[in-house]
C-alpha cells in the first residue's frame, strides 16, 4: 500500500472580503489528486469552523509530493489503532476480514509466542516457512521482516 504526503495550502476568501491562506501536511492512501482537494477543504472548513469565521470561497493556491513511501497493512493497522479507531472502521479502511484483523490484534497486543532466531533455526529442520508463521501467528509482512534480519545476521563464516 503505497502512503503519499502532500503539502496543500488553501486561501480563504473571507465575507468580509479579506484573504486568510492555510496550510496542511495531508497524507492519502492513493495518489488521487481530487481526494487531497477534498481533504484539504474539509481541514480548512474545521479551521474556518473553530475560529467562528464566515467565508465566501475556498481556493487550494498550491499542491506539492513531498514524498510517498509504502506501508504494509499491519504498519496501516498499526497507525489506525493508535489514532483509536474503532475495529469496524480499520477492517473497512484495510479491507480485511474480521479473523484477519483479529490475527493483528493478538499479534499488536503481545498475545502470541515470540519467536526467537534460535527457535526459528530449529523448527526449519521440520517445517516451512508458512507453517512456522501461521504457528507463531505472526503477519506476514513482520514475518518478511524477521526473515530478512535473519539472513542479514546469519552470514556465514569465514576461516
Amino acid at each position: 500500500m503505497i502512503v503519499c504526503e502532500w503539502l496543500v495550502e488553501t486561501i480563504v476568501c473571507k465575507s468580509d472580503y479579506s484573504y486568510c491562506g492555510y496550510s496542511f501536511t495531508i497524507e492519502t492512501i492513493s495518489n488521487s489528486k481530487k481526494v487531497v482537494f477534498d481533504i484539504a477543504k474539509l481541514k480548512t472548513k474545521e479551521e474556518l469552523k473553530k475560529d467562528k469565521q464566515d467565508y465566501e470561497r475556498i481556493n487550494i493556491c498550491w499542491i506539492e509530493l513531498k514524498k510517498s513511501y509504502r506501508l504494509s497493512k499491519y504498519q496501516r493497522f498499526v497507525r489506525l489503532k493508535e489514532s483509536n479507531r474503532p475495529r469496524k472502521a480499520i477492517s473497512n479502511i484495510l479491507n480485511i476480514p474480521f479473523w484477519k484483523l483479529r490475527e493483528y490484534e493478538e499479534y499488536y497486543n503481545g498475545n502470541t509466542k515470540p519467536l526467537t532466531i534460535k527457535g526459528y533455526f530449529h523448527l526449519r529442520k521440520f517445517l516451512t516457512d508458512e507453517q512456522i508463521r501461521r504457528r507463531y501467528k505472526i503477519p506476514r509482512c513482520e514475518f518478511n521482516q524477521f526473515l530478512k534480519s535473519v539472513h542479514s545476521c546469519s552470514l556465514p563464516k569465514i576461516g
